[in-house]
């Protein structure tokens, strides 16, 4: 009965009909306390992101321990598999608390609010594939009696607070997975954890994971990486070392003939990338971004057109033209990111065309100089086009306006001139646009008509040579968050249908000729957080908000001479000085 939208409580017959051997109820809307799992045939429980439940009697507070003691001691002693992660149980796990369920193959408790540590509670399920406890508050050390656990294949135990060093995990045969992410407390040496890893691995994650409630800031890996030894991992298909604070050479991986994702981004890795990188056959996605690379970027001609995503930003030491670049890239390239990488030349749009699934480049902040190219609009499954702050010159092209599944418009900080063209054609996936800090005119009116107004979620136009006025009917866009047109050559007046617009979360209007007064019932918008509108002609009072709640930044013409009264404003614009006061 999974995915479906029951809620309430699960009836106690249900968890006791004699001849039931499956119970899946994965994401409903479930709620209340679990049943006894009573019934003599239960061998599967699935509880998927099912349920907001608590294991006690009562509102607040219980007995965790015993109470899922109590569940495993009702249930058949055959189970093979309870699943029941996002549960919310809210407790530590009781010792040995499965000590007569010797059969369970399948555990997973992710994401479950659990605490403690877990020292003697899994030694006997040795029969155990997939043990999931990631996402909790977990501490203390990884238990060596893991290591009995010799049919284990699945360990995840990212997102808690483990600490101490890493048992020896080599004695487990059958390892395939491995997550030990965003455990801030490990000690892991990057040079000397691999030999001890068992060869069967096909997935290694030491990565930072964004769980539900925050970002952890530990660093789980260290050291330098071995040059060689990861190659070690034949079986390896996945490898995940971000933001570990590795360093040193890259290694070579010349040995991971399965290997097709690697992750290696946030480091401080230095030198070249290793030429065997791109002898690797089955890699599909390559992450190097945030590290200290440089030289050129090595052919992937043996890559058997397997490589679909490659990001390379933030590893200024790059130094290639980007035409050189694509030439070496595989006609299966979906995704290329250099963001500040020092890439030179033009795009060479024509030697694009052969990549037929190409969807995303992001080159903002390097040295690319010429024109944006019209072979662009033949790349018809482009969703995002970030290529701000280089020396691009020239018009856009109607081709590129007219790509029906571009999301992300992103040409700020460019030399480009003459009219933003129409975005008609656009099939309603437009969130981001950004011609910020250009040469771009026209008028705003018309621009906003041309966006597709179902889907747009940030607008800048900024520093443009934009003009006319804000047009009324701008509350048509209801997902709108960010409207920006600072210092642009925008007059008329802030029309009183944008404090319908409750998504907004900063309005800049800074700098323009936009007179008349501020409609308050804008000041109040629910989202609001940033409000910018001096250095306009805007006159009057906003005193009648101040009462309520307003943005954290509100800036106006408040002060020598007081153009408009705000005793709340964060901060009040002199036009005699040009200065905040």
């Amino acid at each position: 009965l999974g995915f479906n939208g029951f809620n309430g409580r699960i009836p106690q017959p249900v968890a006791a009909l004699p001849a039931l051997r499956d119970l899946d109820l994965a994401a409903n809307k479930l709620t209340g306390q679990l049943p006894l799992f009573t019934g003599e045939s239960l061998l599967y429980i699935t509880l998927v992101r099912a349920l907001s439940v608590t294991l006690f009697d009562g509102d607040e507070g219980g007995d965790l321990e015993g109470n899922l003691r109590s569940i495993f001691e009702n249930v058949n002693k055959n189970l093979l598999s309870f699943s029941c992660e996002g549960c919310n149980l809210a407790g530590s796990i009781p010792p040995n608390f499965l000590s007569e369920h010797s059969s369970l193959e399948y555990l997973r408790l992710e994401d479950c609010d659990l605490v403690g540590d877990i020292s003697n509670a899994f030694g006997n399920l040795v029969n155990l594939t997939t043990l999931a406890l990631g996402e909790n508050q977990l501490v203390g050390q990884i238990p060596t009696q893991l290591l009995q656990l010799y049919s284990l294949e699945v360990l995840e135990l990212f997102g808690n607070s483990f600490a101490g060093s890493l048992p020896v995990l080599k004695s487990l045969p059958n390892l395939r997975i491995l997550d030990l992410a965003s455990n801030n407390n490990l000690i892991i040496d990057a040079f000397t954890v691999f030999p001890t890893l068992p060869t069967s691995l096909k997935e290694l994650n030491f990565l930072f994971h964004l769980t539900r409630a925050l970002l952890v800031d530990g660093i789980p890996l260290q050291g330098t990486l071995p040059f060689t030894g990861i190659s070690a991992l034949p079986s390896l298909e996945y490898l995940g070392i971000e933001n570990c604070n590795v360093y040193g050479r890259m290694p070579l991986l010349d040995g991971l003939e399965n290997i097709t994702t690697l992750r290696f981004g946030g480091n401080s890795l230095s030198g070249t990338i290793p030429s065997t990188m791109g002898q690797l056959s089955k890699l599909e996605v390559l992450e190097l971004w945030s590290n200290a690379l440089f030289g050129t970027i090595p052919s992937f001609a043996g890559n058997r057109n397997s490589l679909r995503e490659i990001d390379l930003s933030f590893n200024t030491g790059i130094t290639e033209s980007l035409r050189d670049v694509f030439s070496k890239m595989p006609d299966s390239l979906e995704d290329f990111r250099c963001e500040e990488c020092g890439l030179t030349g033009s795009i060479p749009g024509g030697n694009m065309l052969r990549f037929k699934n190409f969807t995303a480049i992001q080159v903002e902040a390097n040295s690319l100089t010429g024109t944006l190219p019209t072979e662009f609009g033949s790349l018809t499954m482009m969703s995002r086009l970030s290529i701000g702050n280089n020396g691009l010159i020239g018009s856009i092209p109607q081709q590129i306006a007219n790509l029906p599944q571009l999301e992300i418009f992103d040409i700020w900080g460019n030399l480009l001139t003459g009219t933003v063209p129409s975005f008609a054609w656009n099939d309603g996936y437009l969130k981001y646009f950004d011609i910020e800090e250009t040469q771009l005119r026209g008028s705003l009116k018309g621009l906003m008509t041309s966006l597709p107004p179902e889907s747009l979620e940030k607008f800048y136009a900024g520093y443009t040579l934009l003009t006319g006025f804000i047009p009324s009917d701008i509350a048509s866009f209801p997902l709108l968050r960010v409207f920006n047109i600072r210092f642009s050559n925008i007059g008329g007046t802030v029309p009183f249908e944008m404090s319908y617009m409750n998504r907004l979360e900063v309005l800049d209007i800074e700098g323009n000729a936009i007179g008349g007064t501020f409609p308050l019932a804008i000041v109040q918008l629910r989202n609001l957080e940033d409000l910018s509108i001096h250095g306009n002609k805007i006159r009057g009072s906003l005193e009648a908000a101040c009462d309520n709640r307003v943005p954290d930044e509100l800036t106006a013409d408040c002060s020598n001479p007081t153009a408009v009264s705000c005793s709340c404003c964060s901060a009040c614009w002199s036009q005699n000085t040009n200065a905040w006061d």
